[in-house]
């Protein structure tokens, strides 16, 4: 009986200590593909082929390796355009869509529609991070340097509401109505400048002190008929900023 044990004891460990060896070679293997592809990417000279090499391993689902693959690219061909928007892709389906966001930044063009939309996407990253501050600047300086750009404009008319600043926002909608067209939703936040326009579909705004934001959340709350969580923040509001006359 002890035999029999003693042989399973012997059969189970080697079984083990095969699967550990299968995983260390999985893990050896892999680590040689990686290098084998970084190695690819350093020794062609073609960039379009390189960054087909990244954008393959963003579309089977592999970020870390498409970062470490966009930085090789990157210390070949550090200004081009294309190069640092696929870095950028990269780091953001790696987890970090602020860095993202500060790469789309950097980039200078000629291009004023690539910018744009450039601009649109890390404003998007920002968003989604919770920056909603850094995007609203982001779609500002955008709008400074390039007033015809109407979507950047209408995007940051969209975080500006969001954010309860509807008189800047308004600013930036009569633009709009007087050169591109509103939609009807766009119409009745121009118009109606008292009543809180928030799209459900945002992240809110994260809010560590008084801010139009709040206010505007309060009334929207009122607005749409939920009186008592409108009374709610409304009263904290008050508790926490006694002397504010808003």
């Amino acid at each position: 009986m002890h035999k029999n044990r003693l042989t399973l004891v012997l059969v189970f460990a080697g079984a083990f200590a095969g699967c550990s060896n299968d995983h260390s070679e999985i893990e050896t293997l892999q680590k040689r593909e990686r290098q084998r592809e970084l190695h690819a990417i350093e020794r062609t000279k073609d960039v379009d082929e390189q960054l087909k090499l990244v954008k393959r391993e963003l579309d089977i689902g592999s970020p870390r390796r498409a970062v470490e693959m966009s930085r090789a690219l990157l210390l070949q061909h550090p200004s081009n355009e294309d190069a640092l928007v696929i870095a950028a892709r990269a780091q953001a389906a790696d987890g970090d869509e602020i860095g993202a966001a500060q790469v789309l930044q950097s980039i200078s063009s000629d291009n004023i529609d690539r910018m744009a939309l450039w601009t649109l996407q890390a404003s998007r990253w920002l968003v989604r991070s919770g920056q909603y501050a850094a995007a609203i600047d982001t779609l500002r300086r955008f709008v400074d340097q390039h007033p015809e750009q109407s979507r950047v404009r209408r995007q940051l008319a969209v975080l500006l509401n969001q954010s309860g600043l509807r008189l800047e926002a308004a600013k930036h909608l009569y633009w709009l109505l007087k050169t591109k067209g509103l939609s009807e939703k766009e119409l009745f936040a121009l118009i109606s400048l008292r009543k809180a326009l928030i799209d459900p579909a945002l992240p809110a705004p994260s809010v560590q002190s008084l801010a139009p934001a709040l206010l505007s959340r309060a009334m929207n709350l009122h607005d749409n008929g939920q009186l008592n969580e409108a009374l709610l923040l409304a009263d904290s509001l008050s508790q926490e900023h006694p002397d504010n006359p808003n």
